[in-house]
């Protein structure tokens, strides 16, 4: 992925667990914010800065999105089901990799079928 890329799938990640924008008409600062946030470890992650997000790096912040998803086991969108676990990446070179480039896949999908 390149570097614009991963700061839009960490965009679509933190807005899929509920976060923010709330600076929508900085061009160059991000902050989003979840009055819920995130617990990792020992810290709760309530305000994220775009360039902070690691849920392109860090396991920990891929599966707060792969625990959201699988929630969301089979997505019903207007009558339209999709299993999850059908989207898959075999040519990504590492496991952490595929991962992402599912996750990403299906966000994608999910915001161009989630108002239809």
């Amino acid at each position: 992925m390149t570097q614009e890329e991963i700061l839009q799938y960490n965009k679509r990640c933190a807005e899929f667990l509920g976060y923010k924008n709330t600076t929508p008409d900085d061009k160059d600062f991000n902050i989003y914010q979840s009055e819920k946030g995130m617990i990792i470890g020992n810290k709760i992650y309530t305000l994220l800065e775009t360039m902070s997000m690691r849920f392109h790096s860090d396991w920990n912040w891929i599966m707060e999105v792969v625990e959201a998803i699988e929630k969301k086991a089979w997505v019903n969108i207007k009558g339209c089901a999709v299993d999850i676990s059908t989207i898959v990446n075999l040519n990504a070179p590492t496991k952490k990799e595929a991962v992402v480039q599912a996750i990403n896949e299906f966000l994608i999908w999910y915001e161009q079928n989630k108002t239809k």
